[in-house]
């Protein structure tokens, strides 16, 4: 009887170990992090305001002075690369390269004439040697006009279209002058700013959904950098993410996109939205703590056996 009385005695203490690790354990799991460092709700996707940026752009600037005498874009207009855009009156220009080109011809012959008299002894290597400059100084002469009148049409660099036109037809410009405003619209940037908890998790090449308000549509973002320095007083860092244009995925989640197929035409520079980043799981971290609470009851199996020896 006695005997009986301490193996329940024995099985109560191994069933309150056992309550005991679970509670333990259990706690530890539905315990919310925000406890120890603070976190954002993981309920839903995070959402942060964006701005949109052309990945390529550039200001063209005149790099000689003169009138221009033709500008073939208007603002808003496409051009392809190579395609010239501007040209200058350059007719000062291509009278100068005339004349180096015609004392390039005549260095040439007079250095030509120096070397034939040099095989017979007729001249002396002093005379040889300046012809042979003068000739060197008359290529360089041609090769600067050459380049002056190569500055006179100003052609596309890539892609893309018209942000600004800043100058007319006609008008007279320095060297230096700002003449267009371009961008290219095969790739377009995103801009944001995330709270600097986000460091924990957030990694170039993490994919989020962009919907901007302008268009109404959805597109797939990949993030592409991450800020050099978080801002003390907000505790912030500045993100940047690239969008494809061509791309966009389907609001109501449909696998179909023929419809929402955005040309680059839709997207432009300083449109706003918002992104929507899903981020890691508390789930994740209960699910980690309940499996480790599983395998230190499997350890201590054995020990409660040894606890509760069976009663004949």
């Amino acid at each position: 009887m006695k005997r009986r009385h301490s193996t329940v005695r024995l099985q109560a203490r191994s069933t309150g170990l056992t309550l005991m690790l679970l509670g333990a354990f259990s706690a530890q799991a539905a315990t919310p992090q925000s406890e120890a460092t603070p976190t954002l709700d993981t309920t839903t996707p995070h959402a942060l305001r964006l701005q949109l940026s052309a990945h390529e752009h550039t200001t063209l600037s005149s790099e000689l002075s003169g009138k221009l005498k033709q500008v073939r874009v208007e603002e808003g207009d496409h051009f392809e690369k190579g395609e010239t855009l501007l040209t200058f009156d350059c007719a000062i220009h291509q009278a100068r390269l005339r004349r180096s080109n015609a004392a390039e011809r005549a260095a040439q012959e007079k250095l030509a004439i120096a070397q034939q008299l040099n095989q017979l002894n007729s001249i002396s290597m002093t005379d040889v040697a300046q012809a042979e400059a003068d000739q060197q100084m008359a290529e360089a002469e041609s090769g600067i006009h050459r380049v002056m009148v190569n500055r006179c049409h100003i052609e596309a660099p890539f892609n893309g279209r018209v942000a600004e036109r800043l100058v007319q037809p006609g008008e007279y410009v320095s060297e230096g002058t700002d003449l267009l405003a371009l961008y290219a619209d095969d790739r377009f940037d995103v801009e944001l700013i995330a709270p600097s908890q986000w460091l924990r998790w957030l990694e170039p090449g993490l994919p989020f959904t962009v919907t901007l308000d302008e268009t109404g549509q959805s597109y797939q973002a990949t993030l592409t950098r991450l800020g050099a320095i978080v801002d003390p007083v907000s505790q912030s860092i500045k993100l940047m993410g690239q969008i494809t244009p061509d791309v966009s995925s389907d609001p109501d989640g449909s696998d179909d996109q023929t419809a929402n197929h955005q040309t680059p035409a839709k997207l432009l520079p300083g449109m706003s939205g918002t992104a929507h980043f899903d981020h890691p799981s508390q789930g994740q971290d209960l699910s980690a703590a309940t499996a480790l609470t599983t395998d230190m009851l499997t350890d201590i199996q054995p020990f409660t056996d040894s606890l509760n020896p069976s009663v004949p």
